[in-house]
């Protein structure tokens, strides 16, 4: 861009709402300069910022609730940083507020009824476009409104009359009186009728007919004498009956700084290791400081060296460039034949570009499924709006940051005092090993994000023969000396969106961005410490753990409501839920309990030292802002979970539930008080008064770590009934816990009703998956071969998780049957009215059915329980037959092992359970529970 000059363009797009259009714009856009650019019927719903994946820059939109109207801006990257505001008033108005230097300016944009409306809706905009064109008292700010006024203000009626040029174009209308009467109210003029322009550089609309042209957009400012110039963009390549207005205003004190498009990078990664080999005699006489932040220079520079640009592939194929060309030829033409070939022209570019589009998905899905990882790329989001502490919503961007570091520097403070205990003194752990070093380098994953100091896991991965010996070094001294060099243990923030309002900085996941050698680091010390910590956890705890999921504690509570429904067994479940628990722990508490279950001193140290001296900073939009951080841990971090766990072991240890005979439910013997997944918490009892004094204890106990339970997220669950005046609900710091019929628990629906709704919910998770890739899945040009593997990596998941727990009833296999069949059926392009035969559409596709394949998980399932260690409650449960509790008379509702009794007795197997044939005659068990059909 040109210094002291500001490029604002105009142009009514007519949607841009579908990615076709979108891309399309964006392709236009490519070729021209602009800094802003004002857009009308964007067609977009509600309001947002998003960043544009092809070109960077900044999509900021204010629409309704039924896609129609709407306006918005583009904002090119050089200009993004200078935003301080972004109000998205209406589906009509919004603005923009910038600070270029000591320059305050405000770009307002509006799209305003058309002639088919009556006076007083436009009177309406005007009355709205006035309130955003006041200024605050003592401020001086610049104002330039654009946008598509659906007016034609024409040429001056006379000499003097105000708020128009000499030069303006066609004949006035109401509505343009209407408008320079508005003007002349306001004390602003029509920018366009004061810049001399041939009449063809004047109109920015056309009619159907190609010969009436009205110049509709325009642009208002308080003084012609900023306007350098201002006229239609004569060949945009974009498919509108609109031109592009392009006005350039004059800045005395604006200078940028240059802003480069993201070009697409390629490594050699062998020339890159003979660059590292040559270099690294420039390391060995270093301190060990000093050795580490030479390294990593070694290592990026000699990335940089080894690094070529290669040309982006094209967006658009040959022929949809030369159709671009064509449009572009036959824009200014106005005879019928050149009209009718741009009609034409229009509706075969919109093909080919949609075609491009699907072309470049199919490309992406075949690289996602030979590397066995299906991605979607979507636009990247940022913070539009946060709410402020007082519960007020702003848009500004200096105070949205100012709103999210005083949220995590008050979240990152600590509130409770957990004085730290004496280490003890024992003998220094052992050197690192390089086969430590070699394993653990092996195990990090590619194609990851590089912390604060560039170094990715890939520079660490092919330059780990010469940096052997310097990060054995560098890690020996670590253990040894217990503390880290400067800025190894920094990082830096990504708020990740979680569901809710996305105004509230709550509802987003802090992740920890850290250094590959970071990563290395506390890799190396979790294969040292994980076995000790391991053994100290019990069978309750489930989360991050070898031979654990989530399907255990789904099985363990589904069961447990199967059997209190069975023996009419009072049960009492509370669902618990921290606020911000990985936040909130404290750091001594973590330290304090990691020497409790045994970990050596030196690991203990060197992790208070990590966490004591590094440092984090939080990423808004593209800057960072520093937070002081006095407790929690780093969620990104692969120690983070085991340290979690063990905190909460230790705050379940000290309630010593175990040796009180009232708390818990007994289950052969043993008492089960509550299962936890990391921290998501079901506590366990057969009646209120016992809940309430489990939840008391575990309050204290848990606030004496830091932690704090979420009383609108944790709920309660009970097949309790309740008498005319009873209140079964139990008390939460004074609040009542919230009393629901069913509960999503680990992403499963659990109730006590019969008729559970799981198996619909799986349908309609499913049908959200296949919608996602339904371009792919349904375009006959995809093989069957790729498709069935999305099909299978995607969608099937979303039909089968929790299917070891089910006990389908036929009516809910035909459900699932249905469901899938659907789908088979939109994936060949075959409706009902074709007549074909299931059997034949399951031929063709070669899927595997959803009901089979939820029967063949379950059988391994019930195997797995069947010889799973005797210490899990998976197993307990399922052998758990609660004699001192007796049935109801009558046929009891169908329980998830009736399926297999019913297997055995079909076949007329005599003498054996399931659970004794799982365990002893492997070889049978699977043999009468495979069906007849699927058997080799």
């Amino acid at each position: 861009m040109q210094e002291g000059l500001l490029r604002v363009m105009n142009m009514n797009v007519q949607s841009i709402r579908s990615v076709r259009r979108l891309t399309a714009f964006e392709e236009a856009i490519r070729k021209v300069a602009f800094d802003i650019i004002g857009l009308s019927e964007t067609w977009r719903d509600g309001k947002g910022r998003e960043i544009l994946k092809n070109s960077g820059h900044t999509l900021l939109y204010s629409g309704g609730q039924f896609g129609r109207k709407g306006v918005g801006f583009i904002v090119s990257r050089q200009i993004a940083p200078h935003i301080t505001n972004f109000c998205a008033v209406s589906q009509r108005t919004c603005h923009l507020d910038l600070k270029i230097n000591k320059t305050l300016i405000r770009v307002i944009q509006a799209y305003a009824p058309t002639e088919s409306s009556d006076d007083d809706e436009y009177e309406e905009f005007l009355e709205e476009l006035k309130e955003q064109m006041k200024e605050k008292r003592g401020e001086k700010r610049m104002i330039i409104v654009c946008g598509d006024f659906n007016a034609a203000t024409g040429t001056r009626q006379h000499q003097n009359e105000p708020g128009i040029g000499p030069f303006g174009f066609g004949k006035r209308n109401k509505r343009g009186q209407m408008l320079i009467d508005f003007c002349s109210t306001n004390g602003v003029v029509v920018a366009n009728s004061f810049v001399k322009q041939r009449k063809g550089r004047k109109w920015t609309w056309r009619a159907p007919n190609g010969r009436c042209r009205k110049e509709y957009d325009l642009c208002i400012v308080k003084s012609p004498k900023i306007v350098k110039t201002a006229y239609a963009v004569n060949r945009f390549e974009f498919s509108s009956d609109h031109r592009m207005m392009k006005i350039v205003i004059k800045i005395n004190d604006f200078k940028t700084r240059k802003f480069y498009r993201p070009q697409k990078f390629e490594t050699d990664w062998r020339k890159y290791a003979e660059i590292v080999e040559m270099n690294k005699e420039q390391i060995q006489n270093e301190g060990v400081t000093r050795k580490y932040e030479k390294m990593c220079e070694i290592l990026k520079d000699a990335r940089q060296a080894a690094t070529t640009t290669q040309e982006k592939e094209p967006r658009f194929s040959k022929e949809t460039t030369e159709l671009f060309k064509t449009r572009s030829s036959l824009l200014n033409k106005t005879d019928p034949k050149s009209q009718i070939e741009l009609v034409e022209t229009n509706k075969l570019l919109r093909k080919y570009i949609g075609r491009d589009i699907e072309a470049r998905k199919f490309t992406k899905y075949g690289k996602a499924v030979a590397a066995r990882k299906i991605h979607e790329p979507t636009t990247v989001s940022t913070f539009y709006e946060v709410l402020k502490g007082n519960g007020i919503a702003t848009s500004n961007p200096k105070e949205i940051k100012e709103a999210v570091k005083e949220f995590y520097e008050k979240l990152y403070s600590s509130t409770t005092r957990v004085p730290r205990k004496t280490p003890q003194v024992t003998e220094q752990a052992p050197d690192i090993l390089p086969s430590e070093i070699e394993y653990n380098v092996s195990r990090l994953k590619r194609r990851k994000a590089p912390g604060h100091d560039g170094i990715n896991n890939n520079m660490l991965r092919n330059s780990l023969s010469t940096t052997m010996g310097n990060l054995k070094e560098v890690f020996s001294f670590i253990l040894e000396q217990q503390t880290i060099p400067p800025t190894l243990g920094d990082s830096i923030t990504t708020l990740i969106p979680k569901k809710g309002d996305l105004r509230d900085i709550s509802n987003y996941r802090p992740i920890s961005v850290l250094p590959s050698t970071f990563k290395l680091l506390t890799r190396v010390i979790l294969g040292r410490i994980q076995t000790t910590l391991e053994e100290q956890q019990p069978p309750e705890q489930a989360g991050f753990r070898r031979g654990y999921g989530t399907n255990e504690h789904i099985f363990n509570v589904r069961m447990l409501i199967q059997k209190a429904r069975e023996y009419k067994i009072n049960l009492y479940i509370v669902f618990v839920d921290y606020q911000k628990a990985y936040d909130s722990v404290e750091w001594n508490s973590v330290f304090n309990t990691l020497e409790a279950h045994g970990v050596d001193q030196t690991y203990v140290n060197t992790l208070e030292a990590i966490y004591k001296e590094a440092t984090s900073k939080i990423k808004i939009h593209e800057e960072t802002t520093a937070v002081s951080i006095k407790r929690g841990v780093r969620q990104g971090c692969v120690l983070s979970p085991l340290l979690f766990n063990a905190v909460l072991e230790e705050v379940f240890r000290n309630l010593n539930w175990e040796e009180n005979s009232e708390y818990g439910l007994k289950v052969n013997g043993e008492r089960i008080t509550n299962l936890r997944y990391a921290d998501d918490i079901a506590l366990i009892a057969t009646n209120k008064n016992t809940m309430q004094k489990m939840m008391d204890e575990l309050v204290e106990r848990s606030r004496e770590v830091g932690l704090r339970m979420n009383k609108k997220k944790t709920v309660a669950l009970t097949n309790i009934s309740s008498g005319p005046n009873e209140d079964l609900s139990i008390q939460l710091d004074g609040q009542k816990v919230e009393m629901v019929k069913s509960f999503t628990y680990l992403g499963c629906d659990v109730s006590f009703d019969v008729t559970e709704k799981e198996v619909q919910r799986r349908i309609s998770c499913a049908w959200g998956a296949f919608t996602k890739h339904r371009q792919f899945l349904i375009d006959r040009r995809a093989s069957p071969r790729l498709k069935k593997r999305v099909f299978v990596a995607c969608v099937m998941p979303c039909f089968l998780y929790g299917c070891e727990s089910w006990s389908l009833k036929l009516e809910e296999k035909r459900k699932l049957d249905v469901a899938q069949r659907r789908m088979e059926r939109a994936m060949l392009g075959i409706s009902r009215i074709d007549r074909i035969r299931n059997d034949v559409v399951a031929e063709r596709t070669r899927l595997p059915r959803v009901t089979e394949v939820a029967w063949k998980r379950k059988v391994e399932w019930a195997w797995k329980v069947a010889n799973t260690d005797t210490r899990k409650w998976s197993r307990k449960i399922a052998e758990w037959c609660p004699l001192e509790y007796k049935r109801e008379r009558g046929r009891p509702v169908q329980r998830w092992e009736d399926e297999f009794r019913e297997r055995l007795r079909e076949y007329g197997v005599t003498g054996w359970n399931w659970m004794q044939m799982a365990r002893n005659k492997k070889k049978e068990f699977y043999h009468y529970m495979t069906p007849a059909r699927n058997r080799d």
